[in-house]
């Protein structure tokens, strides 16, 4: 038998310094390897994403790439002077704006489909980015190494708000993914804000949009993305997976309209197809709220993220328009959940107030138009403005002309406006006589969803002395007729362009509701018009709310010249040209 001597450096009947000593060692190795994991998942300052309302905080340590702005190396091996060959670690950041909310694992079946990124996503899971629900997913894409393509996994995690704010973070790890990984991207996560996303509460939202209703448990409630309209938004998941929005705005139904003529109203416009062509149902409930329901029943009647349109009312200022978006596989429970807020929703008193100040306020300027003509805003001179600017991701571009008509041809004015969005091209050409109320008036008009679209043509007139509208539609060989009796607050479709500019420069809260045609649609549509006063750069704004569009457009001025008109979904017009002549 052999016998081992060990020797600790310890004295034999000293065992409690010997496990002492054992003790300290141990705790030190555990403190270094601590350090380490911390300073592998400390993240470096602040930024803010060029170009986008979205900060981040990436990996301390870690290089930024000078070729692809929000995306940021850790390289093991450097490879040569260009980059080729390196071996890394790798994190991106990217943020984009929606005209609504698009279910996330819809926009990873797109980048997937994508020529940049051909891919395929697998394995999605549920996670927060940036305090939102959102998915992660597995990515296997293609990338090119060394003149070849090479397939290399990343982790994608991405979130949508309900107003459409695309928020995503990809990393790349050096292999499989890792406890660490997990946690330094969860911890990447948690630092993106959003510059919109101020702190407020669930019941602050609802109680400046002056509602309340039944919000899912759990829910994030966000404000409307343009200052001062009322309502909010949230984002429904399904199986713990973010799948539909709802939005729900305030609005209004003058002149005894019913929630199922702002649907037909909403359909024509937003979806661009005939109402006739969509089943609206309409129910009362117990406390006598009408509540109107349009849904898309399947991919052919629209390709539309819009998947539902709800009006529900108990008067003309008590109603709310409500918007649910999502996908067609998931529409049955965004609908659900949809019907479930109008179900519940109530309007706070105090909006009738603002309604009828607005509505006399737009009856007296009426009269002044007629007594002075618009010249007072418009000058004699010759006009022509050219604003450029991108909507809904797509470009856009307005151009306005306008010139004063000699005596002999009438006095008053005459002009275009041409709108080009995307492959879609409108077109208004008008005459205006010099009291501001008789006119002429022709629209070209893309119709249709997408792929689809017919040319229409409407042509509107009117007399001098007022009263009676007559329209004449026309579309590929077809014709119709009809003839309308518009209210006290009815303005021509030229006049609409100059409203905001006589409100600019009116005190913050005033507001005018005004009647205006809708040459798409069988009746009417009230605008209201409110001046928001000057922000913090010396721009005078002006919001326009229309009752099939809530969500509004805010126009700027500086020096009472129109600079910019904002959308909701993040778009900008800014003028590049104003022309004027004798």
């Amino acid at each position: 038998m052999m016998l081992v001597e060990v020797h600790t450096g310890g004295r034999p009947g000293r065992p409690v310094v010997l496990l002492l000593l054992v003790a300290a060692a141990l705790a030190g190795a555990l403190g270094l390897a601590f350090a380490q994991v911390v300073a592998k998942r400390a993240l470096g300052a602040q930024r803010t994403l060029p170009n986008a309302p979205m900060t981040f905080r990436p990996p301390a340590q870690w290089t930024a790439d000078p070729k692809r702005p929000g995306e940021f190396y850790l390289a093991l091996h450097e490879g040569d002077r260009e980059g080729r060959g390196r071996i890394e670690r790798r994190v991106r950041f990217a943020y984009r704006r929606h005209a609504a909310f698009v279910p996330p694992e819809v926009l990873v079946r797109a980048m997937d489909l994508s020529w940049q990124e051909l891919g395929r996503s697998f394995d999605p899971v549920p996670v927060m980015v940036a305090g939102i629900p959102g998915l992660q997913v597995t990515r296997q894409k293609l990338t090119p190494f060394r003149g070849r393509m090479l397939a290399v996994q990343t982790v994608l995690r991405i979130a949508c708000t309900a107003m459409g704010e695309e928020l995503l973070i990809e990393y790349t790890p050096l292999t499989d993914l890792t406890y660490a990984d997990v946690e330094l991207l969860d911890d990447l996560s948690q630092a993106m804000a959003l510059e919109s996303g101020a702190a407020r509460s669930a019941e602050q939202i609802l109680a400046s949009a002056g509602m309340r209703a039944p919000v899912p448990a759990g829910a994030r409630v966000e404000p409307p993305a343009l200052d001062a309209v009322r309502g909010f938004g949230f984002v429904g998941r399904e199986a713990g997976l973010p799948r539909y929005s709802v939005g729900v705005y305030r609005t209004w139904l003058p002149g005894g309209r019913t929630p199922t003529d702002l649907v037909r109203d909403c359909v024509v416009e937003r979806w661009r197809v005939a109402a006739d062509l969509v089943t609206i149902d309409e129910v009362t409930r117990d406390d006598g709220a009408r509540i109107a329901w349009a849904s898309a029943r399947g991919p052919r009647s629209t390709p539309h993220p819009l998947r539902c349109i709800g009006v529900i009312a108990k008067g003309s200022a008590d109603a709310a328009l409500v918007l649910v978006h999502s996908d067609e596989a998931f529409q049955s429970a965004a609908e659900a959940a949809g019907i479930a807020v109008a179900e519940g929703l109530e309007c706070e008193p105090g909006f009738d107030r603002v309604l009828e100040d607005a509505s006399g306020a737009a009856t007296a300027f009426v009269p002044l138009l007629r007594e002075r003509g618009a010249v007072p805003w418009w000058g004699g001179l010759r006009d022509a403005q050219l604003f450029l600017g991108r909507i809904g991701g797509a470009p856009f571009e307005l151009r306005r002309q306008r010139a004063a008509l000699a005596r002999e041809d009438g006095a008053g004015f005459e002009g275009a406006d041409v709108v080009v969005h995307g492959s879609t091209r409108d077109l208004l050409q008008w005459r205006l006589d010099d009291r501001g109320v008789g006119y002429s008036a022709q629209w070209e008009l893309d119709f249709g969803p997408a792929g689809m679209t017919r040319r229409i043509e409407v042509r509107e007139r009117r007399t001098a002395e007022g009263g009676v509208v007559h329209r004449v539609i026309s579309a590929r060989g077809a014709r119709g007729e009809m003839s309308y009796s518009p209210g006290a607050a009815f303005i021509a479709p030229p006049v609409e362009s100059l409203i905001p500019l006589y409100a600019h420069s009116k005190p913050a809260g005033a507001a005018w509701l005004f009647e205006v045609s809708a040459p798409l649609c069988d009746s009417t549509r009230h605008v209201l018009f409110t001046a928001l006063g000057e922000d913090a750069g010396g721009m005078a704004r002006v919001l326009l709310q229309d009752d099939v569009a809530p969500e509004g457009v805010i126009f700027e001025f500086r020096d009472s010249v129109l600079e910019a008109i904002r959308t909701p979904d993040g778009g900008e017009l800014r003028r590049v040209a104003d022309r004027g002549g004798s």
